[in-house]
């Protein structure tokens, strides 16, 4: 990488921010909290990735790719490419909630994982959105609605604040619930390309290939953003929807594809098929806000490297890592240089 660096400077002009199409003259530079990556033109257009903190990379796709893959299911479905909403309107927000009662606290719990909730979702009625047929009104049957709401905060659970892009049904407009854009619905154009890719991930033994079609599921998800929101609200919406549904009273923390339960869910469907669930976990559980951590386990830290942590770190008791990164990039002279605070800790640690 540092050779990379030093072959861009000297023959491009360097930008930091994120890539634009056509490259020309030009290299970006994209410095992130753990990554390093460099876009240019060199014989061929290419990005290239560092992981400062030095983990093995596991990305094996992009979220570019994963949608021009299901731009061609979704053509070969419909038999016309997925239309294209430039303005802005809105971001669905994939659910995450707690119990605010357990909140800094560890206890015996279960996480129960639904397999591939996305591709589930996909399968679901979407929303064909070649033409707005509605506005400001209830959606009607064999409609789809949305509308940008604020989260709503259930009695006992907290959720993260916002202004977020919703789905409205038309069993929501049957209870006085309006929409801003409304389009017909329309079977999923999805099927195809969700069961496709969940066989590979269920069923290949190459752990790249699993790995690449776990991404594509969830990258193509997330690509959709900036083409059609709409479609990507749905598909959201429907998996946060089905898991919400499926919580109870023991249930004390939810994301879009896991309930976390201080009791046994013998009720949800076990096994290996797309959208049933596996016991990802059990044992103890403490969270802090939507930050948690099993026993003494590396913690699921929102915006913190895993590798930041040390072994046996208690989220309950510890100080959050200020910075793990084994390298970090001088800016000015565009050069990989070992981390002062890295090393610091490490001749702490021989003195102790």
């Amino acid at each position: 990488m540092q050779d990379l660096l030093t072959y861009a400077r000297k023959n491009y002009a360097i930008i930091l921010g994120e890539p634009q199409i056509p490259l020309g003259w030009y290299a970006y530079v994209e410095d992130t909290m753990c990554y390093v990556r460099l876009t240019m033109k060199k014989e061929v257009a290419c990005t290239y990735i560092f992981r400062k903190d030095l983990v093995e990379e596991t990305q094996k796709t992009t979220g570019l790719n994963a949608y021009i893959n299901l731009c061609g299911a979704f053509k070969k479905a419909t038999g016309y490419s997925i239309p294209v909403y430039e303005d802005a309107y809105g971001t669905a927000c994939p659910i995450l909630t707690y119990k605010a009662k357990y909140n800094k606290q560890r206890v015996h719990a279960y996480a129960y994982d639904q397999n591939s909730s996305y591709a589930w979702a996909m399968k679901e009625p979407m929303p064909d959105t070649r033409e707005i047929i509605g506005r400001d009104r209830c959606p009607k049957d064999g409609e789809l609605g949305f509308i940008e709401l604020s989260t709503q905060q259930t009695k006992g659970w907290l959720t993260a604040d916002g202004i977020y892009l919703k789905m409205v049904t038309p069993e929501d407009g049957y209870n006085g619930k309006r929409a801003d854009y409304i389009f017909p619905m329309m079977n999923s154009p999805f099927v195809d390309f969700a069961d496709r890719w969940y066989d590979v991930k269920k069923n290949s033994k190459d752990p790249a290939e699993k790995a690449k079609a776990k991404q594509m599921l969830v990258f193509s998800v997330g690509y959709l953003q900036r083409k059609n929101p709409f479609l990507r609200c749905a598909v959201i919406e429907w998996a946060n929807r089905h898991i919400w549904n499926l919580t109870d009273k023991n249930s004390i923390y939810v994301n879009t594809d896991c309930i976390v339960s201080t009791a046994e869910r013998p009720d949800l469907p076990i096994g290996g098929e797309l959208g049933e669930f596996k016991i990802e976990h059990t044992g103890d559980f403490a969270h802090i806000g939507f930050n948690y951590q099993w026993d003494m386990d590396t913690p699921s830290y929102r915006g913190i490297p895993k590798s930041w942590f040390k072994n046996d770190w208690d989220m309950l008791k510890d100080d959050v890592p200020a910075n793990g990164n084994i390298y970090e990039l001088n800016r000015i002279t565009m050069r990989l240089e070992v981390n002062n605070y890295e090393i610091q800790n490490a001749v702490y640690e021989k003195l102790q």
